[in-house]
């Protein structure tokens, strides 16, 4: 696929185009509920998102899962869904089985953001729920992407991207939040650029991903498990920062002006006690758009269910 470019709305003078992407995988262990968990995603934007939100919703699978993808999740109205074979949106991935999927699902969010034809990209995962109504002028006040501060991503995911790029670690400023993400799809390109002037023969994909496959020496050695373990939001992130581009393209989310966030102080990343998980299902921030329940988190996925219909989150399986 061609990389294609749009100008922004900052410099057109046109609307903002939106999209969202989800990387999706529906076959194996640790994605054997991930099918429902997207059902109940594209759900929950059935129900709040305003039309015409999304230019277009991606759902990005492997090559062999793109026939179910289209057949479960294409026929949605109002959302614009297209499912996409990976390989044609990202190819350097293309039989690279020794690369972990979170890091491929990591590549798959910047380097597809960046080949999209829009301005702004919605990163997904399956186990986000909208929970309030939102529009593209909520998530894109005056044609700026919401950008919510936080101080969640990993120390090493700082330090190893900043290696990469070649630039200064954060200090105390407020850097950016996890998926949910909203991307400028020109700082996504500026991020592969920056990259690929680093790495030998501008192969960026080679000089990310060569130290995470599976069998690099520096995982076997003590304390060099995570030296280059980055995230394609702490790339980003430090890129727009460099660059100077977070004013032209962002705005801070959680401010009188715009005080809706996009990800809940509520979400749920690890098994709780039941009644803890029961009132934040329940109560969930009046002032956030998206609430995550972790899919990997120890607790039995038919528990969650449950705790999820009950609250009014998702529709009760047939025949409860």
């Amino acid at each position: 696929m061609q990389k294609r470019r749009m100008l922004s709305s900052s410099t057109s003078g046109t609307a903002p185009r939106l999209a969202a992407l989800l990387p999706l995988r529906i076959h194996g262990n640790r994605d054997l509920h991930e099918a429902e968990r997207a059902r109940h995603l594209l759900d929950s934007l059935s129900r709040y998102a305003a039309e015409g939100t999304f230019d277009e919703f991606l759902i990005v699978m492997r090559p062999d899962e793109v026939d179910a993808g289209r057949e479960a999740f294409e026929n949605r109205t109002g959302l614009n869904v297209r499912i996409v074979d990976e390989t044609e949106l990202v190819p350097e991935i293309a039989g690279d089985e020794k690369l972990s999927g979170w890091s491929k699902q990591q590549i798959i969010k910047l380097a597809g953001a960046a080949r999209l034809d829009a301005d702004f990209v919605l990163t997904f995962d399956a186990d986000v729920l909208c929970v309030h109504p939102l529009s593209k002028d909520i998530l894109l006040p005056g044609g700026k992407a919401l950008i919510d501060p936080s101080a969640t991503h990993r120390p090493w995911w700082w330090s190893a991207s900043a290696r990469k790029l070649g630039v200064g670690r954060p200090g105390n400023e407020e850097t950016i939040g996890v998926t949910p993400v909203l991307m400028s799809t020109e700082i996504c390109r500026r991020a592969l650029e920056r990259l690929a002037t680093r790495a030998r023969n501008a192969d960026w994909y080679e000089y990310l991903v060569r130290p995470l496959r599976q069998g690099a020496p520096h995982v076997y050695l003590p304390r060099q498990r995570y030296l280059f373990r980055w995230s394609e939001y702490t790339l980003y992130f430090l890129t727009a920062r460099e660059d100077g581009l977070l004013d032209r393209y962002h705005v801070r989310a959680g401010t009188p002006e715009r005080p809706m966030h996009l990800l809940s102080r509520k979400s749920i990343w690890h098994a709780t006690d039941l009644d803890t998980m029961r009132e934040r299902l329940r109560h969930p921030d009046p002032d956030s758009l998206f609430l995550v329940v972790q899919s990997n988190m120890l607790l039995p996925y038919d528990v969650v269910r449950e705790e999820l219909a009950a609250a009014g989150l998702i529709e009760p399986a047939k025949g409860d």
